[in-house]
């Protein structure tokens, strides 16, 4: 029971940590959002509204086809599990390809959708057509950040969980920086670069963990 204990924890302590720690930069890079705006020219309601835009509205009609794709990953986590301590590479291989296909092409046509019609979903659910344009302008990063997660899960499959926390804290603190460096010379711009930037870069360190 002692070394059980002691594995937990071994476990457990430093994915609370990261998992903290992460939050205290996501919590932080929030605030510098408006902050970056404002400095940029924008008021405090044309930033705040702006903000709210893109994290209220267009991220989450961009991130919600992901759902399902989520679900099928943490699907494939036990079997993933099993095959590792079973020594079963090759098995692991097909796993993998076939889940990666299967969330590219998923992710892939999710995009093509979002693209032609994010304007007339903007209009349709948010009646704005600011939020349209912005679901348009994330649309060509989804496959980024869909293999993202899918990649995620896989890695925690394979007892790699700190090492997808690890890359979480990075991309968080990354994308902290860039907030307060680009927000305010780039304005909006700035911000959705900040998205795809953190997107690439966390995909990036996922993907080469996963092949290595």
């Amino acid at each position: 029971v002692p070394h059980l204990t002691r594995r937990m924890l071994g476990v457990a302590l430093p994915l609370a940590v990261s998992a903290y720690a992460r939050t205290s930069l996501s919590t932080l890079e929030h605030l510098l959002v408006p902050r970056g705006l404002k400095s940029a020219g924008f008021s405090a309601d044309r930033a705040l509204s702006g903000y709210g835009v893109i994290q209220g509205m267009a991220l989450p009609v961009v991130t919600f086809p992901s759902c399902l794709l989520y679900s099928l990953a943490e699907l494939l986590v036990p079997e993933l599990t099993a095959a590792q301590v079973s020594g079963k590479t090759d098995e692991i291989r097909r796993m993998v390809k076939s889940l990666l296909y299967k969330c590219l092409l998923f992710a892939a046509v999710t995009a093509t959708l979002l693209l032609v019609f994010a304007g007339k979903l903007g209009e349709l659910i948010y009646h704005s057509e600011e939020a349209g344009n912005y679901i348009r302008l994330l649309a060509p990063v989804i496959p980024v950040m869909y293999l993202d997660t899918a990649v995620d899960c896989m890695l925690k499959g394979m007892d790699e969980q700190l090492s997808v926390m690890r890359y979480n804290v990075a991309d968080a603190a990354i994308s902290m920086v860039l907030v307060y460096l680009l927000l305010p010379v780039l304005g909006i711009k700035g911000y959705i670069l900040v998205i795809v930037l953190s997107e690439v870069f966390n995909f990036s360190l996922s993907l080469g963990r996963l092949i290595r």
